[in-house]
């Protein structure tokens, strides 16, 4: 556990943190919507840091599939939502969603967020996997906030 817990972030607004717990220990704003970003561009994951309120939500990163279905595991699913990069190391996400119904994370609604081509077999195939939207890179803050907002169910967000 302390092996995916050093690989994995706590973003804040400016600034990823390290996580030096267990996630569901972590620290949460009550009300705020907890978002697994599945993603291997410490660049990509500091701008989530910058989209998302840290009062409003609590953001756990992995940089790769198998990384974020070990903390779902560990976290007993415990997301509100999870926006997934396609091409990654290690486990890219087409891999993530066919090994997703055998892990705690099956039934939280996936957002795909990628730079794939609308046409990509890659993008068809993860599509055809269950996904909830797809927001293409470069994404605005605002305009992922707002379909972050449509996919949570509202109890939540």
């Amino acid at each position: 556990m302390k092996a995916i817990l050093s690989r994995c972030s706590r973003l804040a607004p400016f600034l990823p943190l390290p996580l030096t717990e267990s996630p569901n220990r972590m620290q949460v704003s009550e009300g705020a919507v907890r978002i697994l970003i599945v993603e291997d561009s410490p660049l990509v994951q500091k701008m989530y840091g910058l989209a998302f309120s840290q009062r409003q939500h609590t953001l756990v990163t992995a940089a790769n599939g198998r990384l974020a279905l070990s903390i779902l595991d560990a976290d007993e699913g415990n997301f509100d939502l999870i926006l997934l990069d396609l091409r990654m190391p290690d486990m890219n996400g087409v891999e993530f969603l066919s090994e997703l119904p055998r892990h705690s994370g099956a039934g939280i609604p996936v957002v795909l967020t990628t730079a794939e081509p609308p046409g990509s077999p890659m993008l068809q195939q993860a599509r055809a996997l269950g996904t909830a939207a797809v927001v293409h890179k470069p994404w605005r803050p605002n305009e992922l906030r707002d379909l972050v907002r449509t996919v949570v169910p509202e109890e939540i967000a």
